[in-house]
């Protein structure tokens, strides 16, 4: 097989993933949230609480997305569905693209029948409960949806992304362990650093920053330098988890 990317394999290795185990896992977990938020909404919306409602919506579908992408590559944890994947007549770049557009593109689509699925629950049961004027359609995207949003949560599955290559087993809650981790410690590494460097004069220190970050808000808009940082970790991570996964592979496969 020729090492040049076929979008007609990668296209038949996209079909498999969706029409076998990971689709069907897919609308198992699309009919299972949607009935519960449904239900949940029917409870938290007893008063017309949207607010209430799309906070749930918010969290409940990061959770599930993040669960999802983080176990997206639990195959290698079954040594059968293993030797299965390592003989598919693709290429290792076909079959990472095809992770990816599962992930970032069919997930996040998914999303859409199970809330259609929820609000049609909802309603029917605020229509049982409290009659036609306590119904209306929420939308859980409608008040936090900026590109700001969108970068930080593209890092946040991106980083889930590449700690499903990193941990065989109970990767998601390893790569969130690892995330904590890494958080505290560049906490306490720049809180060392300005103990070492201004020892007792940290107030100072801040008052400077602070001067100093001021000026600079002046001339540059911090919000595009937030955004490009954001998008280049992620493209870091992307890469990082590709290596991880062609590393993966070899060893698997010989």
């Amino acid at each position: 097989m020729r090492e040049v990317f076929s979008f007609r394999r990668f296209g038949l290795v996209l079909y498999r993933e969706l029409m076998t185990g990971s689709g069907k896992k897919m609308l198992h977990a699309i009919l299972a949230l949607g009935c519960t938020l449904g239900v949940l909404g029917v409870i938290i919306g007893a008063k017309n609480s949207y607010a209430g409602i799309n906070s749930m919506y918010l969290m409940c579908y990061t959770v599930f997305i993040v669960f999802a992408v983080g176990s997206v590559n639990g195959v290698r944890a079954d040594r059968r569905k293993m030797t299965s994947w390592l003989m598919l007549p693709a290429t290792d770049l076909e079959k990472y693209v095809s992770m990816l557009v599962y992930c970032f593109i069919v997930l996040p689509l998914s999303l859409l029948p199970a809330w259609l699925l929820s609000e049609g629950i909802r309603n029917l049961g605020r229509l049982a409960f409290w009659g036609t004027g306590h119904m209306g359609v929420a939308f859980p995207l409608y008040h936090v949806f900026s590109m700001e949003t969108v970068f930080s949560f593209l890092f946040m599955l991106s980083f889930f992304f590449l700690g499903a290559f990193v941990f065989r087993r109970n990767a998601v809650f390893k790569t969130a362990l690892a995330g904590t981790l890494l958080v505290i410690l560049l906490t306490a590494v720049f809180g060392l650093s300005v103990w070492l460097f201004h020892s007792d004069d940290y107030v100072e220190f801040s008052y400077k920053v602070n001067v100093l970050f001021g000026r600079f808000m002046e001339h540059v808009d911090f919000r595009w330098i937030n955004g490009g940082a954001t998008m280049l970790i992620t493209v870091v991570n992307f890469v990082l988890a590709y290596f991880r996964f062609k590393e993966s592979e070899v060893i698997h496969r010989y």
